[in-house]
């Protein structure tokens, strides 16, 4: 997939109508693809503002907060796709996964992160996906035929293990074949799409971040073991991700942290330690800010 080794585990295809308020804010390592089918609203995307209305498609990337509210006094409805990618490299054994299909740490634990539109080379423009609004309708028949199978499968009688392993692998298969439906409509054959060259280039910048997140950002430093400009790179991500490079190592932090928060006895101070914050203090003012609670409060509600 996607010229990499990795899984798709879908967790949820289901509407959400919202009327007169706002969604929780929340932050998590699942990749939701947003379909408006009815209404207006806005999408609060960390510090950027979205108009939406029926007919918009967008991607929420893992990690990145997110509310949803309708227009002022109206009402609106979106279908969320919501899945996780798994990178099989990290995984032991199928027999491991398949162990592991109803955990959601493990899920979170083995999460790839990379931005969707780098991932499936989609077409972004204003923050929302390109594509042929003339296929709407046939599209909303793929929505449908999800919505439904996602019914069906909500009134399943209690089963076997093997049975239940069965199913989820069956739901794994029909939910990425319906999904790689979706994804063609995305396709333009006129969109330019990021060349190969491109695409690893942005991945380098992750992986780098990945293995360094630990460390305070050093851009001379990552320039130099990528064999580029400072400013290029800065420049580059951005256009490519719609994340400066500081705004992505954050949100990969806040990603480590809840991990540590939910699994580990590490104290406050030391987690901040251990992400590269400068000070606990800055660690909590970042949490607070994408999560809605400070880390002890989320230490709390997920232990």
């Amino acid at each position: 997939m996607a010229d990499r080794n990795l899984s798709f585990v879908p967790i949820a295809g289901d509407y959400t109508v919202l009327r007169n308020r706002a969604s929780n804010p929340h932050l998590h390592l699942v990749y939701h693809l947003i379909i408006i089918t009815s209404g207006k609203g806005v999408l609060d995307k960390g510090e950027t503002q979205l108009d939406l209305q029926e007919g918009d498609i967008l991607f929420i990337n893992p990690g990145e907060p997110h509310i949803f509210r309708p227009a002022q006094g109206g009402e609106m409805i979106f279908f969320s796709l919501n899945f996780y990618l798994l990178d099989l490299n990290t995984i032991g054994e199928i027999a491991e996964l398949n162990a592991n299909l109803n955990n959601i740490d493990y899920f979170e634990n083995h999460a790839v992160t990379t931005p969707f539109e780098l991932l499936f080379h989609v077409v972004e423009a204003a923050g929302k996906i390109s594509y042929d609004h003339s296929k709407w309708h046939t599209l909303m028949l793929t929505v449908t035929e999800i919505d439904d199978y996602y019914v069906r499968y909500s009134k399943r009688s209690p089963l076997t293990q093997e049975e239940t392993v069965y199913l989820q692998h069956e739901i794994i298969n029909f939910t990425f074949r319906r999904f790689l439906l979706l994804l063609d409509y995305f396709h333009q054959q006129d969109a330019v799409n990021l060349t190969q060259k491109e695409r690893r280039l942005a991945q380098n910048i992750i992986d780098y971040l990945g293995e360094n997140y630990s460390k305070p950002l050093n851009l001379q430093d990552m320039a130099a073991a990528l064999s580029y400009s400072p400013v290029y790179l800065c420049r580059y991500f951005k256009e490519k991700t719609g994340f400066t490079i500081s705004d992505y190592l954050n949100r990969l932090r806040i990603n480590k942290g809840c991990g540590y928060l939910k699994g580990a006895d590490h104290s406050i101070s030391r987690i901040a330690e251990l992400l590269g914050f400068c000070s606990p203090n800055h660690f909590s003012k970042n949490f607070k800010k994408a999560m809605g609670v400070s880390p002890r409060e989320y230490r709390m509600m997920k232990g």
